[in-house]
């Protein structure tokens, strides 16, 4: 699906320009400004307080020890990523 890029800042402009917006502080937006959920990976305390080498709230080393952990060290998935990306935005 593919939308014009006037709408690739709509929910930041919503959010920081309306009422509504205004007193969501805090919570997650997702696109078309829906208040979202955000993924629990991120959160202190979910996967990254399980983690026996994380040292205080930082994420950063627990996510080195995550299973997808290795698909961002992959350098063909990479290539392949950006060869698929160029293809899409040819026309743009």
């Amino acid at each position: 699906m593919c939308y014009a890029p006037s709408y690739g800042a709509l929910t930041q402009l919503w959010a920081g320009t309306s009422d509504e917006g205004r007193r969501l502080g805090g919570r997650y937006l997702g696109p078309w400004a829906r208040e979202v959920e955000p993924l629990a990976i991120t959160q202190v305390g979910s996967f990254a307080g399980r983690c026996r080498n994380a040292p205080g709230p930082t994420l950063t080393p627990c996510l080195l020890t995550h299973p997808l952990y290795g698909l961002v060290q992959d350098e063909d998935l990479a290539q392949r990523m950006w060869e698929w990306c160029e293809k899409e935005c040819e026309g743009f």
